[in-house]
């Protein structure tokens, strides 16, 4: 809910129907999931400086454990004021609260304006809390609110045994973690990437140089890791950390599979010294220097040729250039042609980015089109087709006249039909029919023309593309 919503009473988990019962002029967008999972991933992931040990927790939280951690920060209250006014900076909401259990500090960051507890003192902090903050669901809550038991602390004075008959153990298994009678342990392994390599220094390193040294040292642990899962980085992140916390981070996009560490530090290289780049301060030094491959895919081995060659030498010096320009240019996405599935030519191809090209894609075939029936296409084909007057010696035959464009041609040869169909199983007034000609004119022009009828309408013409 925005703010608007939730001035309203309304909470998160309401019905719609009755949300719109009560306010009809309420507006309901679907959700996207993945790209709200894909945020919650990105916000976890920049919390890392404050921890290594970091999970999401769908749909809107994150949990650290921060053990050894808060003194870096100047404690703990000012570990979570920094964590706040970050989040804030970055145009998110967010409350954060420290405590000796998960649950707790859940319940806390939720429910109360305590933002960090003492150990020991969670029974006392849970007490006037709703039975809510516990994560039970949803029917637990209400059940519980009919019986009159409003608050953690109407719970905590019963005895277990009716408790667990009437709400399920799982309610004694929450309450259990939130007062750390149970361990519960944060599950970082989904979020830590497969292949990452970290360096920690005791002395800091204050030059770019040297930081593009250790840059090649990681990849080229990250590149062996790779290699024993016969796989190549996509898509990588550099990340340093200053003395004072500071993180920085730099991405690169290989166009295929990379494996190469030399390459990886010189595209790192260029990148960090990007002149849309902010200026490289390293302030007191830097203490951390990690590198994440954060996309991996399919890296095929291919044999070189007699001469010594590489036999993909030419695929190979195109993903070169293309890295190279993505990495130098601000803004710069270097796009491909790729073929899609679609009823008409003008919609069989897009472009797409080199980066955003699936593992199961081959960007080195000798052509996107090649044993297709695209290869019977025009080079030029036009975006719209251009309706001509035709005529035709019989109704399915090619024409033998048209006029395009106040210019009169004669077709002195001409190969088709091929014939195109969509809403092929529609009925047959909605059915759309297409006849193609591939036409040669008095004159030596070549045209791709068709007639297109639509459900029992008289045949149009038009020129869809010219052939040289």
């Amino acid at each position: 809910m925005n703010d608007a919503a939730a001035a309203l009473p309304l909470e998160v988990g309401t019905r719609l129907t009755d949300a719109r019962a009560m306010f009809p002029d309420i507006r309901a967008e679907k959700a996207d999931t993945a790209a709200d999972a894909a945020l919650l991933a990105a916000v976890a992931r920049a919390c890392e400086r404050y921890s290594p040990l970091v999970m999401v927790d769908p749909p809107d939280g994150i949990l650290l454990d921060i053990s050894g951690c808060a003194h870096l920060f100047g404690g703990e209250e000012a570990m979570a004021r920094d964590v706040g006014l970050r989040l804030e900076r970055s145009g998110f909401k967010a409350e954060a609260a420290i405590a000796g259990t998960v649950g707790c500090a859940w319940a806390l960051a939720r429910f109360s304006k305590q933002r960090v507890l003492e150990s020991g003192r969670e029974r006392e902090a849970l007490a006037p809390l709703p039975p809510k903050a516990l994560r039970l669901a949803r029917d637990t809550v209400d059940s519980m609110a009919r019986l009159g038991l409003t608050t953690i602390g109407d719970l905590l004075g019963r005895p277990r045994a009716p408790l667990a008959a009437r709400f399920g153990v799982e309610t004694l298994r929450r309450l259990d973690q939130a007062l750390g009678l149970e361990e519960e342990a944060l599950d970082t392994e989904r979020f830590a990437p497969p292949y990452r390599a970290e360096r920690c220094f005791a002395e800091p390193l204050l030059r770019l140089e040297d930081i593009l040294a250790v840059a090649g040292e990681l990849a080229a642990a990250v590149c062996a890791q790779l290699e024993r899962d016969g796989k190549g980085a996509r898509r990588l992140r550099l990340e340093t950390v200053r003395v004072d916390g500071a993180l920085a981070a730099y991405a690169i996009n290989a166009a295929l599979p990379l494996r190469e560490p030399e390459r990886i530090r010189r595209l790192f290289a260029e990148r960090m010294k990007r002149p849309d780049v902010q200026g490289f301060d390293p302030g007191f030094g830097f203490d951390r220097v990690r590198l994440v491959v954060e996309q991996a895919g399919e890296y095929r081995q291919r044999q070189g040729d007699f001469t010594g060659g590489a036999a993909d030498s030419c695929a190979g010096d195109m993903a070169r250039l293309v890295d190279h320009l993505n990495v130098r240019l601000p803004g710069c996405g270097v796009q491909r042609i790729r073929e899609r599935d679609a009823h008409w030519p003008e919609r069989g191809d897009e472009m797409v980015r080199y980066a955003d090209v699936g593992e199961s894609e081959s960007f080195e075939t000798e052509g996107i089109f090649q044993d297709s029936a695209m290869t019977l296409r025009p080079p030029r084909l036009f975006d719209h087709p251009e309706p001509i007057r035709a005529v035709a010696e019989v109704p399915d035959g090619p024409p033998r006249r048209f006029r395009w464009r106040r210019m009169v041609f004669d077709v002195v040869a001409a190969e088709g039909p091929e014939r195109m169909v969509a809403g092929r199983f529609l009925e047959p007034e909605r059915r759309r029919v297409r006849d193609y000609f591939r036409v040669v004119t008095g004159r030596g022009a070549r045209f791709w023309l068709y007639r297109e009828e639509t459900g029992f309408a008289p045949g149009r013409w038009y020129v869809h593309g010219l052939f040289g």
